[in-house]
């Protein structure tokens, strides 16, 4: 600051002395912007400048970029819904350059799942790569219950005798066995050809994919001989 001193009559002005030889702006932190990080993590803080009273005006310019986001796909890589149930990755609100793990969507009759097929919660919080804060991150979404099919198929006529549609969370054991079935179609007098059903049941995939089993079965022929007759009236 200084004085100025105006002639009223003349409308003269004469300036005293600047109160100060030189002075300074202090260093001023970046603002967090929602959805925004800073492009250049130099710009964390803008310096402290000093200036005299001839100094021009300063303007700094701190560029921002829009953060990515959690990404819910299909086991094709389509995100799901039109991208309509991404999430923008969360703000450190203690840091302008820097994001948080976003929390993973809840999509009806949907279940992420990690890499290797297991199943994830939604809510939870899901890691990203804090380092690239504006690349989106995938994330796979399957049907929640996954599907199975077992067929009977009797190898003589090459027909279906029936066939079960099994249903099961992503990585769940199924508790069916083919034991009964089987068992059911040995007293009406068939064999076992073939019967690829998983001795302790069907793991559930995370694919999307139906996985089909098949139990061959053939028709038991016994050959009767004088010697061996069999019994009257029995098969």
């Amino acid at each position: 600051s200084r004085t100025a001193r105006v002639d009223e009559v003349t409308g003269e002005v004469t300036y005293g002395n600047w109160d100060k030889v030189s002075s300074t702006f202090s260093a001023k932190g970046s603002p967090v912007v929602s959805g925004y990080v800073l492009r250049d993590e130099g710009q964390k803080t803008i310096p402290a400048s000093t200036v005299t009273p001839n100094s021009s005006d300063e303007n700094e310019t701190v560029v921002y970029d829009k953060v990515g986001s959690l990404v819910p796909v299909d086991t094709a890589g389509n995100p799901i819904d039109n991208g309509s149930h991404n999430t923008s990755y969360p703000n450190d609100n203690q840091d302008a350059g820097k994001i948080t793990n976003p929390v993973i969507p809840s999509i009806p009759g949907k279940t992420p799942v990690d890499k290797d097929g297991n199943p994830l919660t939604p809510g939870n919080t899901y890691p990203v790569d804090s380092s690239k804060p504006t690349e989106d991150t995938k994330i796979t979404y399957v049907d929640s219950n996954q599907k199975a099919k077992v067929s009977y198929v009797d190898q003589n006529t090459g027909k279906t005798l029936e066939s079960v549609d099994l249903e099961g969370q992503p990585q769940s054991t199924s508790d069916y066995r083919t034991t009964d079935t089987i068992k059911k179609y040995s007293d009406q007098g068939y064999v076992v050809v073939s019967n690829t059903y998983p001795v302790n049941g069907v793991k559930f995939n995370s694919d999307d994919k139906e996985q089909d089993f098949t139990v061959t079965l053939a028709h038991k022929v016994d050959t009767v001989t004088p010697d061996q007759p069999g019994e009257p009236g029995q098969p």
